[in-house]
Formats: C-alpha cells, structure tokens, sequence
C-alpha cells in the first residue's frame, strides 16, 4: 500500500527528530507515482517558511529538483505521470551540483546525473518537516508515496541502486535521519519514523490509502531482491514477467551456487517451479506458496 495525496490540500507533517541538519552532504529518495504535472510539486520539506530549510519536488516539468535555503538545482531527466519509480537526490558537501537518480521499475532502467548547477549546503533548519507539499503549506504533492527516506551522508551510486531490494540497504551506511514506510492500513493510523529518531507524524490534512500494490521489496511481483551468497554477494534482477523454468538461462548460468546459499527479501509464491542447480550437483526445487 502506500499514500495518495490530492495536490490540493492533502499534507503530513512530522517532527523535526535527526532532521535538523544542513543538507550537503545528504541523501533524500523516495518510491513515487505522479499522477498530475499540472504545477509544481514538493514533496518533502524540512525547515522553516523563509530562511533555513532543503525540499525535493517535482517540477511541472517533470523534472526533480533540489533546494537548500534559496537556491535551486534541477535534473535534466524527467519523470512521467502514472508510473512507479524511486527517486533520490545526493548532495556532497560545499557548493556543488547535485546528483539525481532515476529507477524507472516497469522499464527496469537507472539514471544517474548531475544537475547543470551547483548549490551550496543548506542551513540547519528547525521546526518541523512535510510530506506532500512545502514547508509553507504550498505547493501540493498530487500522487502516491511509498517510501521517504533522508540521511546526512550522500550515497553512492551502487547504494541507491541497492534500494529497491529490501529495507536493509535503506539502513545502511548508518541509520538514516529518518525513514517513513506510508503502508499504514487507514489514515488514522500514525506513520511512525521507522529510523528511530523521532521524526514522526504530528498532524495530517486529507490523504487516502491507494490499494495498488507498490512495486518495492516485493520479489514475486517485480522479480527483484534474489540475492546469492557465499563465494561473493550479487544481486540477480529477473525477469519482470514470464515463467522461469528449469531450462531457461537464468536456472541454467546465474542460479550456480557455488556452495552459498540463497536468500529472498520477501516470500516466493511462483505458479512455476523454481530449480536451482548447485556446483556439485543435486537440486533444491521451491514450489508455489513457498515461503524463505
């Protein structure tokens, strides 16, 4: 499950917890759906009104953008409205261009840019933080979110590509300043910070619970978050649609488990059997409505 905001009214606001930190470095990334473009979109916001704050929107273009204090910098890619994608901003500290990063999850396909601009670090803010519109109470997100998440370290490449895979990449490297799962069952359910640092719901205006299913750390819908362990850990995406059998490609070249193990971020219901093949021989079949 995850939240839709309206784009006019619909807004929660969190306390500040471990956010009162000048953004640069940083991470902020979040699992989003758009549904409008109409105007500009914040979708998280820390600080205060005028004067020290950092927000992650959607532009009426389509592109992210970043803001520490007063200043501005954009992606140059886009997304598009009705499709799923995890996003994130990074920023190194000092005055430095920001790095976007794109997943769009039905295509299956990473981007990784730098924004055309440099910006210095933000203030430290105070007060409080909003998901689903600016921290002055315009600007409203229209949408679904997922997953919100900040830290005060910008992450590589290779960790915001982890993201998708289960909730342990999001835990690491350190707890993050905050983490907000929005799959609460109704709105009158609070949304705790899961990272532990007190950045929970304080208020809410409007919002509803969508009951499309959120394409994140689910292995038997989207095929992601197979991990192989033992001579070495890799992450195997497979396919997002189609049967996998015994004589396909997968089974036969990537499924070798050189004595490791394997392990799923989620529960495995297939309608196909899955055969994994060990280097030594022998064969270990998991059949539907099996649970790792």
């Amino acid at each position: 499950m995850a939240r839709t905001f309206n784009g006019t009214s619909d807004k929660i606001t969190l306390r500040l917890g471990a956010l009162g930190f000048a953004f640069g470095p940083g991470t902020i990334a979040a699992l989003l759906r758009v549904s409008s473009l109409a105007s500009n979109r914040h979708l998280f916001s820390v600080g205060v009104s005028s004067g020290a704050r950092h927000r992650f929107s959607v532009m009426s273009t389509g592109v992210l953008r970043l803001a520490c204090d007063g200043n501005t910098a954009d992606s140059a890619a886009t997304v598009a409205t009705a499709r799923w994608y995890l996003v994130a901003v990074t920023k190194a500290s000092g005055s430095v261009a920001p790095r976007f990063h794109f997943y769009d999850i039905a295509a299956n396909t990473w981007t990784h840019q730098d924004s055309g601009s440099a910006i210095a670090n933000s203030s430290v803010p105070i007060t409080e933080a909003k998901i689903g519109c600016d921290i002055d109470h315009t600007g409203f997100y229209a949408g679904d979110i997922g997953v919100l998440a900040e830290w005060d370290v910008a992450l590589t490449d290779a960790q915001v590509e982890s993201l998708p895979f289960g909730i342990g990449p999001w835990l690491t490297p350190g707890q993050p300043k905050a983490l907000l799962v929005l799959d609460q069952a109704a709105v009158t359910q609070a949304i705790p910070d899961l990272s532990g640092n007190g950045s929970n719901q304080s208020a809410i205006a409007g919002t509803t619970v969508t009951a499309a299913s959120v394409p994140l750390w689910t292995p038997t819908e989207q095929g992601h978050g197979v991990v192989l362990a033992g001579h070495g850990s890799n992450v195997i995406p497979l396919p997002l649609s189609g049967a996998i059998t015994p004589t396909g490609a997968l089974t036969k070249q990537a499924m070798k488990m050189l004595g490791g193990s394997l392990r799923f971020f989620g529960s495995l219901r297939r309608r196909q059997p899955l055969l994994l093949e060990e280097e030594g021989g022998g064969s270990l079949t998991l059949r539907d409505e099996t649970t790792l």
